[in-house]
């Protein structure tokens, strides 16, 4: 990203990260993805195709294709107060991975350097 090294965006999406622990999201914020998973579940069994993949998908993975409706109705049920719990147990630096792609022609520019030199580096 222009403007920007790599290492000032992820200082940035961590400080996101810890936010999202510490603050609840906000109503608007968790209707509005509650909203776009609607939709795209919805999309998604518009066709005979995509109705067959997702039932099958579903009696594959967790062997009962009616799953659908526990999982839809689970993913309306999540709170603000379960992000926050989720995030607290889970988005901890142990238990990151962190990979930093740059173009060849601007390696050299960057930082942090390139991948190679990299490789010994904990994250």
């Amino acid at each position: 990203m222009k403007g920007h090294t790599t290492e000032e965006l992820e200082k940035a999406i961590y400080a996101e990260i810890e936010k999202i622990k510490t603050e609840p999201v906000t109503d608007w914020e968790l209707q509005k993805v509650k909203n776009q998973f609607d939709a795209a579940m919805i999309k998604s069994v518009n066709s005979n195709m995509g109705l067959c993949w997702r039932l099958a998908n579903y009696e594959a993975m967790v062997g009962d294709w009616s799953y659908i409706n526990q999982y839809w109705q689970a993913y309306k049920n999540v709170t603000a107060e379960d992000i926050m719990r989720v995030a607290n147990q889970y988005l901890e630096e142990s238990n990151r991975t962190v990979a930093t792609l740059v173009k060849p022609d601007e390696a050299e520019n960057e930082s942090e350097g390139t991948l190679s030199e990299k490789e010994g580096a904990s994250y």
